[in-house]
């Protein structure tokens, strides 16, 4: 189930992982490809986030996590400008 960020009640931040377009890799490189939202599916995306269902250390918003884009059980955030 969906619902605006207004609805929230005075949460900071949210109970998942949401997806970037950042390659894992270090050190960062605009210019090196990970940029490019048609990268191929065996290049690692970056999640960041997290929530009281993965543990202490990952509950951070601040939490960066590597995974391959064909992953089905994460999302992505839309935020629409009113």
């Amino acid at each position: 189930m969906t619902s605006p960020e207004t609805c929230r009640s005075g949460r900071k931040s949210p109970s998942r992982k949401d997806w970037t377009t950042a390659d894992f890799t270090y050190p960062y490189d605009a210019t090196d490809g990970r940029e490019d939202l048609e990268a191929a599916e065996n290049v690692y995306g970056v999640l960041r986030g997290g929530g009281f269902s993965y543990g202490a250390r990952d509950v951070r918003c601040a939490g960066r996590y590597m995974n391959y884009p064909p992953t089905t059980s994460l999302g992505f955030r839309v935020v629409v400008r009113p």
